[in-house]
């Protein structure tokens, strides 16, 4: 009778630390879930964050050769201007 009573109090232990494991496992992919879903929303922020880099840098890339286009118009307006100039100073 004793050897039964302790045998059924050792799987009672056995039961016990069983089930604290399993509420521990629980807990420990909850916060993993809670984890993984933070990740998975950084990631989405760091994707728009990329898009929108590459938005910018395109414009400015555009805008880049707008100057560069208006800064050689400049350069030939001013040739031509000083050309200009030089024959009129010539007629004198």
């Amino acid at each position: 009778m004793r050897q039964t009573t302790r045998s059924l109090a050792q799987k009672t232990r056995g039961l016990r630390q069983t089930t604290c494991g399993l509420t521990l496992t629980a807990r420990s992919l909850s916060q993993t879930t809670r984890g993984l879903a933070q990740t998975t929303r950084g990631l989405a922020q760091t994707t728009r964050g990329l898009r929108q880099t590459t938005c910018g840098l395109t414009l400015t890339t555009r805008g880049l050769a707008l100057t560069t286009r208006g800064l050689t118009l400049t350069t030939r307006g001013l040739t031509l201007t000083t050309r200009s100039l030089t024959l009129t100073i010539r007629r004198f």
